[in-house]
């Protein structure tokens, strides 16, 4: 049995998707691709708090290879129409293939140090 929205797969005997809601049918739905990947193989990665967040660590993950994206909330969505951005969570997508190597990037703790000298080689002045 397969959800015609979101393309869950269920056991038979189930009859409604329990996150969309719809009635289940025996047709597995078609794939659809979104930049080449298959968006009923995406996973959650991580939620980050605000659009700029997101958008940092999309461009984090893709300097790696690793196509990621993002998905509002409906009412995050409503924010983003109106407001132009959303504060309200911004839930990041992999791959399934590729989320061991997303988490581990994205988990990885920042150093400082690492960025100790701009892109001339020349030591950044430390400010109190």
């Amino acid at each position: 049995m397969w959800c015609p929205e979101c393309g869950c797969e269920y056991e038979k005997g189930f009859t409604m998707c329990s996150d969309c809601g719809c009635a289940l049918t025996d047709k597995e739905p078609e794939k659809t691709l979104i930049d080449g990947v298959d968006i009923q193989n995406l996973v959650c990665l991580c939620e980050a708090g605000t659009d700029f967040d997101a958008d940092v660590k999309i461009a984090l993950l893709r300097s790696y290879g690793i196509k990621a994206f993002k998905r509002y909330s409906p009412f995050a969505s409503v924010a983003k129409i109106y407001c132009g951005s959303s504060n309200l969570g911004v839930m990041l997508y992999v791959p399934s293939e590729s989320y061991a190597d997303a988490k581990e990037i994205i988990d990885a703790p920042f150093d400082k140090d690492d960025f100790s000298e701009n892109a001339y080689g020349e030591a950044k002045d430390e400010e109190d």
